[in-house]
């Protein structure tokens, strides 16, 4: 939201001291260097590599707590740091599926 107010009064600005003045035509260039820079195939890499060491750290975080005994157990193993294991497991594929979904759906 600030982003854009700071746009239409930087806009407002430019007009008064030069009617001709085209916000968007300035910043265009800006914005697709940016956008070049953002999707190109070593930072989307790099973005989901980043994503997935960390959903497998909260997968392994999860495998440790299951490891320290306590508090209510089902089947031997405690039911809390159980349902935290399903948990991120649940969550861990269904970031790496809308990985894949996103991926798929930029090609397009």
């Amino acid at each position: 939201m600030l982003v854009a107010k700071t746009f239409v009064t930087l806009e407002g600005m430019g007009r008064e001291l030069d009617p001709d003045y085209d916000m968007a035509a300035e910043a265009m260039p800006l914005l697709e260097q940016a956008m070049r820079n953002r999707y190109t195939p070593a930072a989307i890499i790099r973005r989901g590599w980043r994503t997935a060491s960390e959903a497998l750290a909260l997968i392994v975080c999860s495998a440790i707590v299951m490891t320290v005994s306590g508090g209510p157990s089902l089947l031997g193993l405690p039911v809390f740091d159980f349902l935290g294991f399903v948990c991120s497991i649940v969550g861990g594929v269904w970031l790496l599926l809308s990985i894949g979904k996103s991926s798929r759906a930029d090609r397009e």
